[in-house]
């Protein structure tokens, strides 16, 4: 389950202006079906920009939830990240976790690139559970569940790729993206009338765990903002799609 949440919450070149992405008040609602049944909703909140010791830092956040019709997951996830605002990738990871109505964990993951370390710490009711120092090469930057969302939109420029680091939980994985050249027409509830998008199709290594093959496909606007409106995951049976269903950007205008 904890993969199909960093999916969700997806599914190199960033000369883009960084504000047209990275916009404080951005809010994003998506909802999450699977053979045409909803079974989640994703709300994605940016809180404006901060300083993390001397860094100026962009704080987004995360609630995930299923619906009560699907009680054998019955997932709430709060997260909270604090990427750059320059090379859009991750300083510090924040989430709590239930499933099946468990009690909550806590995970911090903190990227000290000084010190080329990655720590991860989880906890469940104050008790710490488990505890990881991991070394990295001082040349890689990394990216939590969060930063991979805002990375895939800084990158989503036609005709180009994108190889993302990310790490999640204990393992770290590669997620490949490659934007076709060819606008394309998307339709979400979220806007009336058709959106001029960038399409991408990927791959990810997802541990090919609880069904999820690694395989997506992505639908982003083709303007600055480069907001994603959908995206769909191979699944086992199917796949998994995600739709833009409400949003709050101040000044956006949807492409169509």
């Amino acid at each position: 389950m904890r993969y199909i949440i960093v999916a969700l919450i997806f599914c190199m070149n960033i000369a883009v202006a960084f504000s047209s992405v990275l916009q404080q008040g951005e809010f994003l609602e998506y909802n999450v079906t699977y053979l045409g049944v909803s079974i989640a909703n994703v709300k994605i909140y940016n809180d404006g920009f901060e300083m993390l010791g001397k860094r100026s830092v962009a704080k987004v956040r995360a609630n995930v939830f299923t619906y009560n019709h699907i009680p054998l997951i019955n997932a709430n996830v709060k997260m909270e990240g604090y990427i750059d605002r320059g090379g859009i990738f991750s300083h510090r990871f924040i989430r709590n976790l239930t499933l099946r109505n468990n009690p909550w964990e806590y995970q911090k993951i903190e990227f000290l690139y000084s010190q080329n370390l990655l720590r991860n710490n989880k906890w469940i009711n104050n008790k710490s559970t488990s505890s990881i120092n991991l070394e990295f090469d001082p040349a890689y930057r990394i990216h939590d569940a969060l930063g991979l969302f805002f990375k895939t939109r800084f990158a989503a420029n036609p005709g180009k790729s994108a190889t993302i680091l990310t790490y999640l939980d204990e393992a770290p994985f590669y997620t490949n993206v490659r934007y076709s050249s060819k606008k394309v027409k998307a339709s979400v509830r979220a806007i009336k009338g058709d959106v001029r998008s960038i399409y991408c199709t990927g791959s990810a290594d997802w541990q090919k765990q609880f069904g999820l093959t690694g395989g997506f496909e992505g639908w982003f606007s083709d303007d600055a903002a480069k907001v994603p409106l959908k995206g769909k995951l191979d699944f086992i049976i199917g796949n998994i799609s995600i739709e833009l269903i409400n949003y709050k950007r101040d000044g956006w205008t949807p492409p169509k």
